[in-house]
């Protein structure tokens, strides 16, 4: 009888269709794509080269980058030598008063006091100038604008009046003669008398001299200077700028200087 459980057939260790043939058998396997070949390329086919001069047989190169341009470098400032060399008696000037405004305005002063001098004396009187008139008057000058920028500054910080600016004003050039000029016509009238008039202020003599004159003076200068400064103050709280007043004042005291001048002759 047949067996009920056949064994299968044993598998092949390696597929027949892998078995490669040894080379005893067969030979190597041949390609089977055909190579391409091409005849070698000869000068003058398909480069063009044939069809021009041989003038013009040049190879190429390639084309030169334009090298950027260095960046300019700003200008390099102008040493102090040359800033030196351009500068201008306005530029030093300006200079001057940005660096110290205080003694600035005070040789300001003593200039328009100086030249007031001069004017007042050689052209309005004829006279000859004295030195020592000359010396007083440039130092009253410094020291009344060293003074009057500082007192400007301090009317313009309040009001006087708050119904209008116009009664505003008023009421600070009124204050102003009820205090400011009082006080600068007695201490001129004190230092004028010493420096010039050649009254000594140490001897008991001169002393009761010196009340008499102070008071007898002080009467008849300060109308004037009232007068004056009363219409000049009123002006400069009204129509110049603040911070034009102080050399607004300097260019007035010029003029009164002109004419304090004449009055002390």
């Amino acid at each position: 009888p047949a067996d009920p459980f056949p064994m299968a057939p044993q598998r092949a260790g390696k597929s027949p269709a892998r078995e490669r043939p040894s080379t005893d058998e067969k030979p190597l396997a041949m390609r089977r794509t055909p190579r391409k070949t091409a005849p070698p390329s000869r000068l003058g086919e398909g480069d063009n080269w044939g069809l021009s001069p041989a003038s013009k047989w040049v190879a190429k190169t390639e084309e030169k980058k334009p090298t950027p341009k260095p960046a300019q470098s700003a200008p390099s400032p102008p040493s102090a030598k040359t800033r030196q060399s351009k500068a201008t008696l306005p530029g030093h000037l300006a200079a001057l008063r940005a660096k110290a405004p205080k003694a600035f305005n005070s040789l300001e002063g003593a200039a328009f006091a100086f030249m007031g001098e001069v004017i007042a004396t050689t052209l309005i009187r004829g006279a000859p100038l004295s030195a020592q008139r000359l010396v007083f008057f440039s130092l009253w000058g410094a020291l009344v604008s060293s003074v009057v920028g500082p007192w400007l500054q301090l009317l313009a910080s309040f009001q006087v009046s708050k119904a209008s600016f116009t009664l505003d004003c008023m009421g600070k050039a009124v204050l102003n003669q009820l205090t400011m000029t009082p006080t600068l016509t007695t201490v001129f009238i004190l230092l004028s008398s010493t420096a010039i008039g050649g009254v000594n202020p140490f001897s008991l003599a001169s002393i009761s001299q010196l009340s008499s004159l102070i008071g007898k003076a002080f009467r008849e200068r300060y109308g004037y200077t009232a007068a004056y400064w009363l219409s000049t103050d009123f002006f400069t709280l009204l129509a110049v700028p603040v911070n034009l007043q102080p050399r607004f004042a300097m260019l007035m005291g010029f003029l009164w200087n002109v004419l304090s001048s004449l009055l002390t002759a």
